[in-house]
């Protein structure tokens, strides 16, 4: 069945009733399931902002610094590498964050970083899902859960974060990871899926300059 059919239906439980009446945009923003294909839904999406975006040439910085700084509000210190991918520009970063080329961001749920995080690239952040019945499945329907990335967390290459995941301050997430659930503060996690390998220590070879740094 279409989900516009069932608006045609009788005696349907209240909290349906109410969930059909409700616009797909703020279902999306809510957290509720939604249908992606809405008129409100595709009119809120930023393709053509990304779309000049990645068509830009490198040599206008500041148009590219503009559009980024429209895409993803931030405190400043941003780096971006094109080519960069995003749905609806919810997303927000602290200070200097640094994102990787060929990242893609599905952010209908909210994407948030925290200080100098550093996305390695081709990482998706991808805070949507969809129903596991198949038959649910075929309408498209669509949940979202934003994703947080606190301080100085740093994520590997090809990695993909999903929805509702929270990454604590610090931690390092090895190249290739699928992270599932949220990952604590100051350890190295990896693997499909991502699992804590071992807790952070500072690097020897590093530690001179560290507590030089820190003078």
């Amino acid at each position: 069945m279409k989900l516009n059919e069932l608006k045609n239906k009788e005696n349907l439980p209240k909290s349906i009733q109410e969930w059909l009446i409700k616009n797909d945009l703020d279902k999306m923003t809510d957290g509720e399931w939604f249908y992606p294909g809405d008129e409100k839904v595709c009119d809120a999406r930023i393709d053509d902002k990304i779309f000049e975006l990645n068509h830009t040439k490198p040599s206008e910085v500041n148009k590219i610094d503009s559009i980024i700084n429209d895409i993803i509000r931030n405190d400043g210190g941003l780096c971006v590498v094109l080519p960069f991918y995003a749905e609806f520009g919810y997303i927000e970063a602290g200070e200097g964050c640094f994102i990787g080329n060929n990242c893609t961001f599905i952010d209908g749920g909210g994407i948030f970083l925290g200080n100098n995080v550093m996305i390695a690239p081709k990482v998706v952040l991808a805070t949507a899902t969809h129903p596991i019945d198949a038959e649910l499945r075929e309408t498209y329907l669509t949940k979202c859960s934003p994703i947080i990335i606190e301080d100085n967390v740093w994520i590997g290459a090809n990695s993909t974060i999903l929805g509702g995941v929270t990454i604590g301050a610090n931690s390092i997430i090895g190249a290739g990871s699928v992270v599932t659930h949220d990952i604590p503060s100051n350890c190295v996690a990896v693997g499909n899926p991502c699992k804590v390998i071992k807790t952070l220590a500072v690097d020897k070879d590093l530690k001179d300059l560290k507590d030089y740094l820190q003078r």
